[in-house]
């Protein structure tokens, strides 16, 4: 029992760990045209959605809240988006997605974090009353379905480490 919680408490806090860094880094990068790939929602793909439901819907919302309040986003405004996007994959993706494939997994990824991107750009956009240009938002889809190759085999391991220690 022990080591189960030791196991989520590292997986827990490196989940906040990149959280806090791309969030931090990206406010510091706010005038340069460098994106950063979006390793929160890396973690949380992998860990809701590949590896269903190793995180809790709870700590979601917990990260959800940690975002918005780095970013400087209305509070529980990500928490929503994402809850609501993991409870629409786990009502429709169970049917339709083989897991072994990994091509359809890049592909998966890309249309989750494209859904969240586009909600979280709809509704700052309806917010603010602003529309903001959605180039920077395309950029960071790109670039994070592309590192996402790497991040899923770093978890991948990390995961299998865990399991079996």
């Amino acid at each position: 029992m022990n080591t189960n919680i030791t196991k989520s408490f590292i997986l827990y806090f490196i989940t906040i760990i990149f959280t806090s860094i791309h969030l931090i880094t990206f406010d510091f990068l706010v005038n340069t045209n460098l994106s950063l790939p979006l390793f929160e929602l890396m973690i949380i793909y992998y860990f809701t959605i590949y590896k269903h439901n190793t995180f809790g819907l709870l700590f979601i919302a917990l990260i959800g809240l940690w975002s918005d309040a780095l970013s400087g986003s209305p509070l529980g405004f990500s928490s929503i988006i994402y809850i609501s996007i993991i409870k629409i994959y786990h009502i429709v993706n169970h049917k339709f997605v083989a897991k072994e494939n990994f091509i359809e997994i890049i592909i998966e990824f890309t249309i989750f974090i494209t859904s969240i991107i586009f909600l979280k750009w709809l509704f700052l956009s309806i917010y603010y009353n602003n529309t903001h240009n959605f180039m920077p938002f395309m950029m960071k889809i790109i670039i994070s379905s592309i590192s996402y190759i790497v991040i899923h085999n770093i978890l991948n391991f990390l995961t299998n480490k865990l399991e079996t220690d």
